[in-house]
């Protein structure tokens, strides 16, 4: 389990926080048609620091950014609610978020059968302690929170 510390920064005028090739944190709010991916940018890493954005800003995942080459159904790798590690390959809000790196992906997950937090078992696969239901993810090999 990797711990790390946040601190929190608003961000002013026109988003000016976020650019080009930032690495975001956010949580997966919605998958319309099983394809696109809306997510809720919550976080930043600066250099290392995780900050913690005050204001709301959205991130779309396009179906060609969440995997190399493997476009296909969303829900097959990501969760409605699962924290994701991005990176930004637009300049303007909503941003457009990549998820086509190793070191991409989610950190954190919970089981949708029972809500417990799913554990890491290999590359893809994470699993529940609490009722033994194991999910498919596209999970960042650098780092997950349970």
């Amino acid at each position: 389990m990797i711990r790390s510390t946040w601190s929190v920064l608003s961000i002013r005028g026109n988003n000016s926080l976020l650019k080009l090739n930032d690495i975001v944190y956010g949580k997966v709010v919605a998958i319309p048609n099983d394809r696109t991916v809306i997510v809720r940018i919550i976080g930043v890493d600066n250099n290392g620091s995780k900050v913690v954005l005050k204001d709301d800003v959205t991130g779309i995942i396009p179906p060609s950014q969440l995997l190399n080459g493997k476009p296909g159904s969303a829900s097959e790798v990501l969760g409605i609610g699962d924290i994701v590690r991005a990176r930004v390959i637009s300049k303007d809000p909503p941003y457009t978020l990549t998820l086509r790196d190793a070191q991409l992906g989610v950190v954190y997950a919970r089981c949708p059968r029972c809500g417990h937090v799913l554990k890491w078992k290999s590359n893809e696969l994470l699993q529940c302690p609490n009722c033994g239901a194991v999910v498919r993810r596209k999970v960042s090999l650098v780092e997950y929170w349970a």
